[in-house]
């Protein structure tokens, strides 16, 4: 820690808060993921451990790239330091609502489109190949270069789980927007609730369209939306004109049975 200098705050949230810090010797530029430890203390141990662990056992093009980790933040505070890759173009979900609000200034296609939904599903292949759900995935979750090809992160929540045990959970998490049926009903789920929040964010990246525009607004309260998508299948709708095939595809990722989902393999 004490070889970086903080350049600027790039986000903040309740994990923490992210940094791009500059190496004071070197002269590079990575991001700082500091958690801040106001949790219990056996769960931080538990998401630090997740997080690095993850990171440490998945070095893939499609999954943003682990350094190191500090015990100690920058104030000499027991607040664990995560060493990441650094990604100046942002998240997707700033690139979609940039799109959404007609303030894009760099070219964006429908080859961009394709590139990272097809990035996307390759990180998430490799993570479910690897026995690990995300439980997170969402646009603000998948970072992007240069070049606008996408780079999943966030493990926090994300979970590991033993080949030959079951990969079912219980413990109710993630963004209520993503969040599968079975998660929001607080029944068992596994990694098809990856492929439920795939295909609410693949239907943001081919419409451009805010998926639930009443509850984002907050015209519908989270009990009434939690409702609606358990027990009156409500999804997003198409209001543009779309390609039947990816219409279908999107709508088999968020079915309500997940069995009827495809897989990450099958999406890629």
């Amino acid at each position: 820690v004490k070889d970086f200098k903080i350049l600027q705050k790039i986000n903040s949230g309740g994990f923490g808060s992210v940094y791009s810090v500059q190496n004071i010797k070197t002269g590079d530029t990575l991001a700082a993921k500091v958690l801040s430890s106001n949790k219990e203390e056996s769960l931080y141990k538990k998401m630090i451990t997740r997080e690095i662990g993850i990171m440490i056992r998945c070095q893939h093009p499609t999954i943003i790239k682990f350094y190191g980790y500090s015990l100690k933040d920058f104030h000499d505070e027991k607040n664990a330091t995560i060493f990441m890759e650094l990604f100046h173009k942002g998240s997707l979900a700033e690139l979609l609502s940039k799109v959404k609000n007609g303030l894009l200034d760099i070219m964006y296609d429908n080859t961009n489109r394709q590139i990272i939904l097809i990035g996307v599903a390759r990180g998430m292949m490799y993570l479910h190949q690897h026995q690990i759900i995300h439980r997170d995935l969402k646009p603000g979750n998948i970072l992007l270069d240069e070049d606008l090809h996408p780079h999943i992160t966030d493990f926090g929540l994300s979970k590991v789980y033993d080949t030959g045990q079951s990969n079912d959970q219980s413990q109710q998490c993630g963004t209520s927007v993503y969040m599968a049926p079975e998660i929001v009903e607080g029944t068992q789920y596994n990694g098809k609730a990856d492929v439920y929040a795939f295909g609410i964010l693949m239907y943001e990246v081919i419409t451009d369209l805010v998926p639930f525009p009443l509850y984002q607004s907050g015209k519908m309260k989270p009990l009434q939306f939690s409702n609606k998508v358990v027990y009156e299948n409500y999804r997003p709708s198409f209001d543009v004109p779309i390609k039947n095939s990816l219409q279908n595809l999107i709508e088999k990722c968020w079915s309500k049975d997940p069995k009827e989902r495809p897989t990450f393999d099958e999406l890629f």
